[in-house]
């Protein structure tokens, strides 16, 4: 993803606070790019006002618009009804977009002291659980706040003072920009999701070659090894590819693809050892053993021949189970990183039907 080339600065106060003391925090958040030497650091800086005794701890959490959660925490001290907290520096880039930061108030973490200054305040000797009066009252007072905290209610069945919250949105870039990355992650998925397919088809065309009694001169041990060191080269460096994506931003929307994406490159390398093994490794060695057992007229063969032709059958089956499953992770994962539920185009109906393409194409003969 393309790191901005400057930063951008921008601030949102969270709702604005009444005269009831159920809003009890607001908060601003500043992004800053800041460069030393050739690497570039990112921080984020939160300030804000509390309503809490001093020492009360606060939880204090970044993450984009369009998700639910990023594991980006950091905890902040209330000192005269202020706090204020660093998170960073990182030197994974932020994508251009719209952030929500947010402020955690929990009650049973909170030391003694504070918890015993917190019971001498209204909201907090009082609950608008089960009292219809205050509920009432708080209603008329502030709307807004008491819907809020009558959902926290209901989801906990605990007084809304048991944890608050208070907000503020950071916009880093422009819509632009925002866009712009976003479209260039989901061409990159795309292109090297079309890289994987021809790679399988490749993969399974030599395969093919490499098989077949009447193979030519040119298909041997030597040369398939020299083409698989290429194979191998080539999906590996997409798979550091995509590493790197994902490993130099703090957030990206289409992880999930990516990851999925990912899985589907380790399946096609699972794929290749196991027909490379088929072909001149111990698997094959273990096919012409069987077979020249098979060629022994029955009446010739030994108890410890019979019963290596059993051990083979076992193994081989074994080994033949194992490259369904690496065909189908392949298969899957592919669908998942165009079709699934987190991929570029969610459509269950499509994925099924890819799915189904895909195995009629390659011959693929897995059970679902």
């Amino acid at each position: 993803m393309r790191v901005l080339s400057a930063f951008v600065l921008a601030t949102l106060l969270a709702s604005t606070a009444s005269a009831h003391p159920g809003y009890k925090i607001k908060m601003t958040a500043q992004y800053k790019e800041t460069k030393k030497g050739d690497a570039t650091f990112r921080n984020v800086f939160i300030t804000g006002h509390a309503h809490y005794p001093d020492g009360t701890q606060l939880v204090i959490m970044i993450r984009p618009e369009k998700a639910s959660y990023l594991p980006l925490t950091v905890r902040a001290s209330v000192q005269k009804q202020e706090f204020a907290a660093e998170m960073g520096p990182w030197r994974e880039g932020f994508p251009a977009g719209k952030y929500i930061c947010e402020a955690w108030f929990e009650l049973e973490k909170q030391s003694d002291g504070v918890k015993a200054a917190l019971n001498e305040t209204e909201e907090f000797a009082k609950c608008l659980l089960n009292n219809p009066e205050y509920q009432e009252q708080y209603k008329k007072d502030n709307p807004e706040r008491y819907e809020k905290l009558m959902k926290i209610i209901t989801a906990t069945g605990k007084c809304s003072s048991n944890k608050q919250f208070g907000t503020c949105e950071l916009t880093i870039g422009t819509a632009d920009e925002a866009a712009q990355s976003d479209e260039a992650d989901k061409a990159f998925i795309r292109d090297r999701a079309d890289m994987m397919k021809d790679k399988l088809t490749d993969l399974m065309k030599t395969f093919a070659k490499h098989s077949d009694p009447n193979k030519g001169g040119d298909a041997t041990a030597e040369t398939y090894q020299t083409w698989s060191t290429e194979f191998g080269n080539e999906i590996g460096q997409v798979d550091q590819e995509i590493s790197g994506k994902i490993r130099g931003t703090v957030y990206n929307e289409h992880k999930e693809a990516f990851g999925s994406l990912a899985n589907a490159i380790m399946a096609l390398q699972d794929l290749e050892r196991n027909i490379q093994s088929s072909l001149y490794g111990d698997m094959g060695a273990k096919v012409a053993e069987l077979q020249a057992i098979k060629d022994t007229p029955e009446g010739k063969l030994d108890k410890d021949q019979k019963r290596r032709r059993e051990v083979l059958k076992r193994e081989l089956s074994g080994i033949e189970t194992e490259r369904r499953d690496d065909e189908r992770r392949f298969v899957d994962n592919m669908a998942q990183t165009l079709y699934g539920n987190r991929g570029l185009e969610p459509a269950p109906a499509r994925l099924k039907k890819w799915v189904e393409e895909i195995k009629t194409e390659f011959d693929f003969q897995w059970n679902d």
